[in-house]
């Protein structure tokens, strides 16, 4: 999220205003918008409050237009609500509109309710949504390129990301015992933190390596560089950062079409989209991914800066950006 976020320092409008979060505020960023320093309710909500009243106020004196809330997190509420009783128009970017199962799932629709009913006055997402609110629906991007070369073990596939019942941990262990019996030598890595019932499954497999922790960047920029392909046998997604940072890193990846998956996965041109749950025709797959995976990387770092790094960040945002104060109606945007 944090290269995601500097990304827009690229725009190069001089009319724009960066906010931020005390803890990840840069020497870019103009204001401090929140302490808060976790999506939940704590005390740190009540000094939000007070730095939304200061903000909106200060926002408003400067003749501010729209604020653009980048992530949806609590701490966006209280200056979100003194900006609206003060005439700024406001824009929210929802990542998950439908919310995975787990733990922040009421949360996260709550704070959707909220925006959608009473706040926003335009919605930005990255998969199609059907709203009567104005939206604007962009492509996840503005993940930087890693053309690091690595040896490439064709043996190896890598599941990551934070661990979570929605990402279809259940599939795995038959995944892996099919695996075996079509690819004898090949294993399965998994890294990431997180719990999920049928990760206990999964301990006592041969062809299987649990990391169950953290995975530091440098680590994880490794391990994906040097696997032949990342599996999401996902049960249900929005978009995915898992799928563009493997695209990072010039990686194909195998993945169940559900939610937008298959918006940012071109099947048979940068990996393979399987029938959700079909896991006969994901382990042939992954069998057939020795054989073609050089074609898929090639096409993936050809294409991956416009697709999904930093250039189609800063491009889809300089049109949001024109739309925005255009009906807001002001014209002059300066460079």
């Amino acid at each position: 999220m944090v290269e995601y976020f500097r990304g827009k320092y690229s725009l190069g409008f001089k009319e724009l205003i960066f906010c931020s979060n005390k803890v990840s505020k840069q020497k870019e960023d103009s204001f401090t918008s929140s302490y808060s320093r976790k999506n939940c309710i704590s005390i740190w909500i009540l000094i939000d409050f007070l730095v939304g009243v200061f903000l909106g106020f200060r926002l408003r004196l400067i003749k501010t237009r729209w604020i653009l809330f980048d992530t949806a997190h609590i701490s966006n509420i209280p200056l979100a609500i003194v900006a609206k009783v003060l005439g700024i128009r406001l824009a929210f970017t929802i990542h998950d509109w439908n919310p995975h199962e787990g733990k922040m799932n009421l949360a996260t629709r709550a704070y959707n309710m909220l925006v959608v009913k009473f706040l926003a006055d335009h919605i930005v997402c990255f998969s199609e949504i059907e709203i009567p609110l104005p939206h604007s629906v962009l492509r996840l991007s503005g993940f930087r390129s890693n053309q690091t070369s690595a040896q490439v073990d064709e043996n190896k596939f890598l599941f990551f990301g934070r661990i979570e019942p929605y990402k279809g941990i259940r599939h795995l262990s038959r995944i892996a015992s099919l695996l075996q019996s079509k690819l004898p030598k090949a294993r399965i890595a998994i890294l990431g933190a997180g719990t999920d019932p049928f990760l206990d499954k999964l301990n006592g497999l041969s062809n299987v390596e649990l990391i169950n922790r953290f995975v530091p960047e440098s680590e994880l920029d490794q391990a994906i560089l040097e696997s032949l392909a990342v599996i999401l046998p996902y049960d249900s997604a929005t978009q995915s950062g898992v799928l563009c940072k493997s695209f990072s890193c010039g990686t194909p990846v195998i993945a169940f079409s559900v939610g937008a998956i298959d918006s940012y996965l071109d099947n048979m041109v940068s990996g393979f989209l399987i029938p959700h749950g079909d896991l006969e025709s994901f382990t042939d797959a992954m069998v057939n991914m020795k054989e073609i995976h050089t074609e898929f990387r090639s096409f993936i770092r050809e294409n991956f800066e416009k697709e999904y790094g930093r250039e189609a960040l800063v491009s889809q945002y300089k049109g949001l950006i024109k739309e925005l104060l255009w009906k807001a109606g002001y014209t002059g945007m300066s460079r």
